[in-house]
């Protein structure tokens, strides 16, 4: 999917909506060995299965980079607060930056107001 600056969230999400709801008549509909074409991928026959592995590889790419920007916003990683499952090591640096430390901390702040001011204003 991609989206154009001049595209509303509204527009964007009922996109998404509408592409999620197709994958699921598409996965309940045909076998995971299907054969089909992906023109842009250079028109070779995948299967359905290879498709699927693709796109949970993209979605958790991209959803790693959310991520990281939500870890140099707070500090925080993992699912707990108090057992991040993380070696020492990398408690130390988050995303190859030092640890953002406290509110006080100028990245943390810099970072939070970089999204608040997206949020805002939207796209450039």
């Amino acid at each position: 999917m991609w989206a154009t600056a001049d595209e509303t969230r509204e527009e964007i999400v009922g996109l998404y909506r509408r592409a999620i709801a197709h994958a699921d008549t598409t996965i309940a509909a045909v076998a995971l060995d299907e054969v089909g074409r992906v023109p842009w991928w250079g028109d070779a026959a995948v299967t359905l299965h290879r498709v699927l592995v693709h796109v949970i590889a993209e979605t958790q790419r991209h959803a790693g980079h959310a991520d990281i920007v939500r870890e140099l916003i707070d500090g925080a990683a993992g699912l707990l607060p108090r057992n991040d499952n993380l070696p020492p090591r990398r408690r130390v640096m988050v995303a190859g930056l030092p640890p953002a430390s406290g509110a006080g901390c100028p990245r943390r702040q810099q970072t939070q107001q970089l999204g608040q001011d997206g949020w805002r204003t939207g796209p450039p």
